[in-house]
């Protein structure tokens, strides 16, 4: 155990003591200007680790090759080279289905209605071409249970027709059952 000046009375206190014994003084041994010189240290400690940081990250971008921006004919090759695969089409555009055709099968439920798909779950997990020329899309899935008459929650399956064109939903629909 050191011994240092109390930084008030003078007096001889322990560096571990919280308060000086004679005089009551908080953190007797030590000084303003220690106290100062730790918070500098900490702050350019904290000023190093920002260049050390940011310079990483500079890195990456200046040795990683960028790729030319498209053209506006390769995008719309690309666009048309989509459409024509419904696994690449549907998943282009069923972001419309998930964020809007949700709400509008909750209308149909007459009671109650259970979503039983999970946070990371899709609530569409099929799809099928309606129209592939007009460009629709149907999807559906059976992750809602809707409520009947007697209090008794039923499996639904449930579907919702996408207009990829102008992303409308065009029609929904829900039958008892599973897929």
């Amino acid at each position: 155990m050191a011994l240092k000046p109390c930084k008030e009375c003078k007096q001889e206190v322990s560096t571990k003591a919280k308060s000086c014994p004679h005089c009551g003084a908080k953190n007797p041994t030590v000084s303003g200007k220690e106290t100062a010189q730790g918070c500098l240290g900490i702050i350019v400690l904290s000023i190093i680790i920002a260049v050390v940081v940011n310079s990483c990250g500079d890195d990456d971008a200046t040795t990683k090759p960028k790729e030319p921006a498209k053209t506006p004919k390769e995008i719309a090759a690309e666009n048309a080279a989509c459409r024509q695969d419904l696994q690449c089409w549907a998943t282009k555009h069923i972001i419309t289905a998930q964020v809007y055709c949700p709400d509008l099968i909750e209308n149909l439920a007459k009671y109650q209605f259970e979503w039983t798909d999970g946070w990371v779950d899709s609530k569409f997990t099929h799809f099928l071409w309606k129209n592939k020329t007009a460009g629709t899309i149907t999807y559906f899935g059976d992750k809602l249970k809707l409520q009947n008459g007697f209090g008794a929650f039923q499996n639904y399956t449930y579907s919702c027709l996408v207009d990829t064109n102008t992303d409308s939903i065009l029609d929904i629909g829900a039958q008892p059952g599973k897929l």
